[in-house]
């Protein structure tokens, strides 16, 4: 996945090729963004279970900071391809307005920010949950209290792949069917207020 990254960021010709459709009417953006999506959608869905499943444990259960932490490791795991996820398909989707003669990338940017969006949900709910920290180290701590860095690694990748996104097609958001929970958190992204 590093290197679908690096080549679509710099070689034009590659995202030529995944932006053109076959003689039998396949096209390999179609792979290349089911794969991209469905790594950012396994990431969300695993951290959206982790959630669920801490809220059906009782408290004084002996859940500790390092049984918190195992977690935040098992649950972040594969992280990096995640990132390398948001990026390739931020970056193709971006050079598609100029690039994609067939208009193949404008007929899954639904799918794409609804992914994307998804991962941020999910990261944004995770670091607000007691699953990743103690209520009462939090009481302690106030504001003050340090992220795991994979929570802010995670957070700040989908805040650029969104931030590339809506720049790029800032005057066509509106076209976009997205639930209510999506659009909402898009519309930060949309006033530059995240």
């Amino acid at each position: 996945m590093q290197w679908l990254c690096e080549v679509v960021e710099l070689l034009p010709e590659a995202r030529q090729t995944i932006y053109e459709t076959s003689s039998t009417g396949q096209s390999c953006w179609s792979a290349v963004r089911g794969n991209l999506t469905s790594t950012l959608d396994s990431f969300s869905a695993k951290i959206t279970r982790e959630v669920a499943t801490f809220q059906t444990i009782k408290p004084g259960n002996g859940w500790t900071e390092a049984n918190r932490k195992q977690r935040s490791n098992y649950l972040f795991s594969d992280l990096q391809l995640c990132v390398w996820a948001a990026q390739a398909l931020s970056v193709l989707a971006e050079r598609s307005l100029k690039e994609d003669r067939q208009a193949v990338v404008q007929r899954s940017l639904t799918q794409i920010f609804r992914s994307l969006l998804d991962a941020m949900i999910a990261v944004e709910t995770y670091s607000k949950s007691a699953a990743w920290i103690d209520p009462k180290d939090r009481v302690r701590l106030g504001q003050k209290f340090l992220l795991r860095p994979q929570t802010y690694i995670a957070c700040k990748n989908l805040e650029n792949a969104l931030y590339r996104l809506v720049t790029v097609f800032y005057s066509q958001l509106q076209e976009f069917p997205l639930p209510p929970r999506h659009a909402d958190r898009l519309e930060a992204f949309v006033n530059f207020s995240n």
